[in-house]
């Protein structure tokens, strides 16, 4: 259950920035999952175990917030290719 912190964090981190141009998105990104998971580890009690769970979690908020940019990167360009693939073959 801890786990959902650094993830649910890296997700709302990479939609956030998912909108931005590939060199401010991976900037903020990389300013910003610290923080991310050094806040996760203290929510979840695993920074007072051990510190270096926040790496654990800092690699968590990493994928998380990457895929979920490019996902979110993708969502918007799928509408507009569908439309291009359609008026090619004749479909409206």
């Amino acid at each position: 259950m801890d786990e959902i912190f650094p993830v649910l964090g890296g997700v709302v981190l990479g939609l956030a920035t998912g909108q931005l141009s590939i060199r401010f998105r991976w900037i903020a990104i990389a300013l910003l999952a610290p923080l991310i998971a050094y806040t996760a580890s203290k929510i979840s009690g695993e920074f007072d175990q051990n510190w270096r769970l926040v790496l654990v979690d800092g690699a968590e908020v990493l994928t998380a917030a990457a895929l979920a940019a490019h996902i979110g990167y993708i969502a918007t360009k799928v509408p507009a290719l569908g439309r291009a693939i359609g008026a090619r073959f004749g479909r409206r």
